[in-house]
């Protein structure tokens, strides 16, 4: 058991590092959600009143429109780049700079770098694919 809590300790930092963005978009998507609600219910206490609700009422009609009109493409090159080059970046990092570490803490670096980096390179291969079709039509 003290080995463990060795272990946890030791690796306490990255644990925090890595439990940081985590917590920072459960509470934004929290409150976020208290937001949506509290409009929510104002709109709706105003009809239960029989008043116009503030703010802007969409049209359900153009809405339906909007839905049938295309976007515009998505840019699967920016994504990619996005993706491909931080995660190559802290695939370096870890190799180069983190021989030493113990291997508990190099393998989660790691192991989220190439995940980063193989997220890229798949949209680099459906940028190209999508170029390619593109270009034959």
């Amino acid at each position: 058991m003290d080995k463990l809590w060795i272990e946890l300790s030791a690796n306490l930092p990255i644990i925090v590092v890595m439990m940081v963005p985590i917590c920072i978009v459960a509470i934004t998507s929290y409150f976020g959600n208290k937001r949506t609600e509290m409009m929510h219910r104002e709109r709706m206490a105003a009809i239960e009143k029989g008043l116009l609700p503030p703010g802007q009422l969409t049209d359900t009609e153009k809405e339906e429109h909007r839905d049938e009109v295309a976007g515009p493409p998505p840019n699967y090159l920016r994504r990619g780049l996005f993706w491909l080059f931080p995660g190559a970046g802290m695939v370096a990092f870890s190799l180069l700079f983190l021989g030493d570490a113990p291997m508990g803490a190099r393998l989660p670096i790691l192991g989220v770098s190439v995940l980063c980096a193989g997220i890229g390179a798949a949209y680099v291969v459906i940028y190209l694919i999508e170029n390619e079709k593109a270009r034959q039509q």
